[in-house]
């Protein structure tokens, strides 16, 4: 019992950030589908509006007539063909998204994308949780060109970079180097985070508050446990990385 008192207290809302959560398939909690203008930061040739066919004469394919989903996009030069001049890198970058409540995060969206490869053009989509450090999530690569002609959709996991967040931000660039080709580049639609939100999880009694009387519950059930209710991460067995979880919602509900 004292060995688990310890580990209780030792244990914090990191160990729940860093927990799977199994309470089911994530949500769509924030979306963007680019029928306004979102206001997210732009640099280069980035602009919202109606992509309108144009571009691909040389390299690569048009950008479409058109968002996934309504009139409007995000996109690089949405009249034609990106600059070749030699410049970036150059950042589409959302505002700061609330994570806070969120497990499980995914970022999701759909793209029509015509750009020249790595060496010439280099292209990232990047999240970070405090505006400064970026974790890489995607970039084009040396292998080819990418050529599109229709939306696709892209779904990345976040969750180790975003879980827990309250300043979440995504970031899609793109650096011109020498000799690059023009293509029609980026279009952007339909921006989606997708999560699990965590709701007084702990509250074992259903009184509304998570404190001694839900650990003395879990206690009781300590070790392998099919279908209990204080399996909180739902695998199967009652253990110290359930107590963090209660812990992260320790107090009122």
């Amino acid at each position: 019992m004292i060995n688990l008192l310890k580990t209780l207290t030792a244990l914090s809302l990191a160990t729940f950030l860093t927990t799977p959560s199994f309470a089911g398939d994530p949500e769509v909690i924030h979306s963007w589908n680019m029928d306004v203008d979102p206001g997210w930061t732009m640099t280069g040739e980035w602009e919202w509006g109606q992509p309108l066919g144009l571009g691909g004469d040389l390299f690569g394919l048009p950008d479409p007539l058109g968002g996934y989903s309504g009139d409007s996009a995000m996109g690089m030069n949405q009249a034609g063909d990106y600059s070749t001049e030699v410049g970036g890198p150059y950042e589409l970058r959302t505002q700061a998204i609330d994570c806070s409540t969120i497990t499980d995060t995914q970022l999701r969206f759909h793209r029509w994308l015509n750009i020249d490869w790595q060496g010439w053009v280099f292209s990232y989509i990047e999240v970070s949780n405090n505006g400064v450090d970026w974790t890489q999530l995607w970039t084009n690569g040396s292998d080819g060109e990418i050529v599109e002609s229709a939306w696709t959709e892209h779904t990345y996991d976040i969750s180790e970079v975003a879980d827990g967040e309250s300043t979440v931000y995504i970031r899609w660039t793109y650096e011109v180097a020498v000799a690059a080709w023009a293509y029609s580049g980026w279009n952007i639609d339909d921006v989606e985070i997708l999560g699990t939100v965590v709701e007084c999880v702990g509250d074992l009694n259903g009184d509304g508050m998570v404190n001694g009387a839900d650990v003395g519950l879990m206690l009781a059930e300590w070790g392998p446990c099919r279908n209990c209710a204080a399996d909180l991460n739902h695998d199967g067995e009652i253990s110290g990385a359930d107590l963090g979880l209660l812990l992260s919602s320790w107090g009122g509900c």
